[in-house]
Formats: structure tokens, sequence, C-alpha cells
């Protein structure tokens, strides 16, 4: 595990850092190795001294005039990110979004391999790579894997019910996909994702270009 990371990056800046892999990984299959932060601004729409001052937190790849060592800084913010280090969760909630989730091969790139998924009614379903079970096997379950996170994926009635049972089992964060605020102990981690706040968000921005 890393132990070296800094540790007073901006929540923003960490944002960010997904969408510079991104030109890393294009500037790659172009066959380059270094990019300048303004080449890496002009990309994203960032002006260049945001790119220096968010790559600067993270790395020190990057050289007066000859740019950045897309390799080194490649690697320098996956290890920001967490992604060179290999973690495991568990999903709760077995819909739509907790399938799809379950068969994302994307995560595996990234380090996070989801063991289980845990619902009300368990499946069988040859279409998920991994196996369901039921809500009561979660403790056992945890106590027979190293577990890291737990993902909720349950309607926003059900979720801080599956939270409970995330801590009761001694797992310490959880990704919430659900639509509601959670309540648990202070000392878990928990990153929310809201689908109807990034849509109300986009909606009001066509809303807004269209009276520009």
């Amino acid at each position: 595990m890393t132990t070296n990371l800094p540790q007073d990056i901006s929540t923003p800046t960490l944002l960010r850092l997904p969408s510079y892999l991104d030109v890393i990984h294009r500037a790659k299959n172009a066959g380059k190795t270094r990019l300048s932060s303004a080449e890496i601004g002009k990309e994203l729409g960032y002006g260049s001294v945001q790119v220096r001052k968010d790559l600067a937190s993270v790395s020190d790849a990057g050289k007066p005039r000859t740019g950045f060592d897309i390799y080194k800084l490649e690697d320098d913010i996956r290890d920001t990110l967490g992604f060179n280090e290999e973690k495991n969760a568990v999903l709760l909630g077995v819909g739509h979004l907790g399938r799809a989730l379950m068969n994302y091969e994307g995560f595996r790139e990234n380090g996070l391999h989801i063991l289980a998924g845990f619902d009300v009614k368990p499946t069988h379903d040859s279409t998920l790579k991994d196996k369901v079970l039921t809500l009561n096997e979660l403790e056992a379950f945890v106590a027979e894997n190293v577990i890291d996170l737990a993902i909720i994926c349950t309607p926003a009635s059900e979720a801080d019910r599956a939270a409970e049972t995330i801590v009761n089992a001694g797992i310490k964060a959880i990704w919430n996909f659900a639509p509601t605020t959670l309540h648990v102990p202070d000392e878990i981690v928990v990153q929310n994702e809201n689908i109807a706040e990034s849509l109300g968000v986009l909606w009001y921005n066509m809303i807004n270009k269209k009276h520009d």
C-alpha cells in the first residue's frame, strides 16, 4: 500500500484526475511520451495554470520546457486515486443498476474487484459474473474474505437498512448509489453518487445554453 501520498489534495482536483488519465491514454496510443500543460489543458478545456497546479499536487513528473513524462504522471495519478492498489468490494441491491456495476469490467482495470452481490432475492442469473447471496449471509462472507468497501444500489427506502448491515459486518467504506442520505457512524467513509443531482445540473445547463 502506498504510504507517501499527498494529504492535502482538494476534492475538485481529485475529481479532475480521471480526466487527466483519459488524456494520457490517448497520448500513449498516439505514440507520445511527454505532454505540456497547455496540450493537456486544450484537450480538456482547462487553463494551463490549473493543469500545472493540479498535477503538481500529485506528481513531480513535470519539467520546465519539456512537459510531463506521461508514464510517470499516469502512475502517480493512479497511486493517488488508489487505482494501483487491489481492493475487494461487495454490492448490495442487485437490480438493474447493481447488475450493470457487477458486470462492469472497467473496475478491475482500476483495482476494484466486486466479489459478490447481496439481495433480498438471491439469483443464479448466468448473465452475472459474480455470485449473488442473501443479505443475511453478508456478515459471514465478510468474515471469510477481506472486504474494503460496500456498494449500495438498493432503493432509497432500503438504503439505511443496507448501510446498517454493512456497518455491522465491519466494513468501513460505502459507495452509495441510492438516491438518499445515509445515516451511519462518523468513522464510516461514504461517497455518494446521486444520478438525479447530475441530471439536474445537466438539465439546468441545457436550458441556459439555449438562452445564450
